[in-house]
């Protein structure tokens, strides 16, 4: 079957690897004797359609969310700042979070933030800083950001938010 645009899955390479199709959503297996090293792309059994099996190297475990955030590209202390703008963060954890916006004027990848979330259950105002890494535009734009000099509590409250 030919295929002009292949959809793609990301896993944690293991030596068993579970998802579903991206074109039939079957559930699938995939097996092997070591975790593999490299992307690769498999054929579905049910609709017959290549799926390329992207491998997620991150350090760090990544949790899907959805809180409030609020930003600024300048150093405030306040949330209500009037300088400060929102959005709504989509993942989170011990290294980062990406947080989404509907419109995105200035800011290039290497900028320093100012963020300020709460994180269940504590729900206590974070303060964090931290550097744009990516910025994905798809209708609505994407920032990715690295934290930059998180201290022990912030380090404690993020990891325990993470735990399953």
């Amino acid at each position: 079957m030919g295929q002009d645009n292949i959809k793609a899955v990301t896993v944690y390479a293991s030596i068993i690897m579970t998802f579903k199709c991206s074109y039939c959503s079957v559930p699938l297996k995939i097996k092997s004797e070591t975790p593999p090293k490299n992307n690769f792309s498999f054929i579905c059994p049910k609709c017959k359609n290549r799926i390329i099996v992207k491998l997620n190297k991150r350090e760090f475990y990544r949790k899907d969310v959805s809180i409030p955030i609020t930003y600024s590209f300048f150093s405030i202390d306040d949330p209500s700042d009037r300088r400060a703008k929102k959005g709504m963060m989509i993942d989170i954890s011990k290294e980062g979070l990406c947080f989404m916006l509907n419109t995105f004027t200035i800011g290039k990848v290497g900028d320093i933030l100012t963020m300020f979330f709460s994180l269940p259950p504590q729900n206590k105002l974070l303060t964090v800083k931290g550097k744009i890494v990516r910025i994905n535009k798809n209708g609505s734009f994407k920032i990715s950001v690295h934290f930059l000099d998180i201290n022990e509590y912030q380090n404690q409250i993020i990891g325990f938010f993470l735990l399953p």
